[in-house]
């Protein structure tokens, strides 16, 4: 799957913060993976990386 479809797919599922900064669940992005063949949850933190997307509520305790 492309990477502007990832962030497509990831742009559905953001909220946005107070200071416009977008933001995503650790959940939604595991979500986003596991409904999508041939997404890994790597591929859409890059695309969250390289999009300004901050994953937050991470399930690790990595992000939050």
């Amino acid at each position: 799957m492309s990477e502007d479809k990832v962030l497509e797919l990831i742009l559905e599922k953001a909220g946005t913060r107070d200071d416009g900064r977008r933001t995503l669940r650790c959940r939604d992005a595991f979500a986003i993976a596991s409904e999508n063949k041939g997404v890994s949850v790597g591929a859409v933190g890059r695309v969250c990386t390289k999009n300004d997307v901050k994953i937050k509520s991470c399930q690790l305790g990595c992000f939050k």
